[in-house]
Parts: C-alpha cells; structure tokens; sequence
C-alpha cells in the first residue's frame, strides 16, 4: 500500500513539474516593448531603399564600420531612449522619447536635445530578441537601419 501511494505521489509530483515547465513564458509571448527594452542595441548595417520595395536587398544595407559609423540605442521602459552616434571619430548622444503606434508596428522617435524636436518615423521590419530592423521614413526614399543584439 505504501509503494502505491508512493508511485502515486510520485507521479503527481512529475506532472507538476511538467506542468510548472511547460507553462513558463516564452520569448513569443513577450511584449514588443519587453523586446525592445531588454538590452542595447549596436547599428550594424544601414542604407537606402534604392528600389522602394520595403525589402532589405542585399545591394542596399552596408556595414555601418565601412563608412567609418557606428550606433548604439538604448530604449528604456519609461518611453526615453539614448543613441550614441559616432561618425568618423565624432560622438553625438540623442535622447528623447519613444512610442510604437500603428499597432506596435511603427515606431515614432522624438529627438528631445539637440535643439527642436525632431521626428522621425520607424517602420518595423523585424523585432526579435537579437534583430531590429526599421525603415525610416524620409521625404525622398526610406533608409534601412539593421540593429542587432
């Protein structure tokens, strides 16, 4: 009777543990502002959308470090961010605010320091853990920036 009652709590302690494992968060089921938020991101490749087809070509993007730039953007919880920028040896820090609107699928960055706010418009191509690739819309053609973890 007792190597039954055994078994049997033995038995319901592994479908809890099941349970208690199975049930755990995934990273699909993040925000994107949890994603967004979690850790810097450093600028590897950017360039126009010379064709307009919403789609990074590999023709398009280039490795910020071969035209002498980098970027690095922390998005922080209370909707600021910071971006430092470094061209050519020449260090400028953004800060402002940031929000996704259209569904979470835009993201709309105001630039609060550096003299009247500026705006610009994000569309978000990819947000992953590891990726965030955005097109920015400008008058003329968008331009690509590809962030990565």
């Amino acid at each position: 009777m007792k190597k039954r009652i055994l078994n049997a709590s033995a038995i319901v302690l592994a479908i809890a543990a099941f349970s208690t494992t199975s049930c755990k968060k995934s990273d699909d089921s993040q925000s994107r502002k949890d994603i967004l938020i979690n850790g810097q991101w450093a600028m590897a490749q950017m360039g126009p959308d010379k064709n307009g087809n919403n789609v990074v070509d590999s023709n398009e993007a280039v490795p910020v470090a071969s035209i002498n730039t980098s970027a690095n953007v922390n998005f922080y919880s209370d909707n600021t961010y910071q971006l430092n920028l470094v061209v050519n040896a020449d260090t400028t820090i953004f800060k402002g605010n940031w929000a996704f609107i259209n569904n979470d699928q835009v993201l709309r960055v105001v630039v609060t320091n550096q003299g009247p706010n500026d705006t610009s418009i994000l569309n978000i191509h990819n947000l992953t853990q590891t990726n965030l690739t955005v097109l920015q819309e400008t008058d003329t053609t968008g331009i690509w920036e590809v962030f990565t973890r």
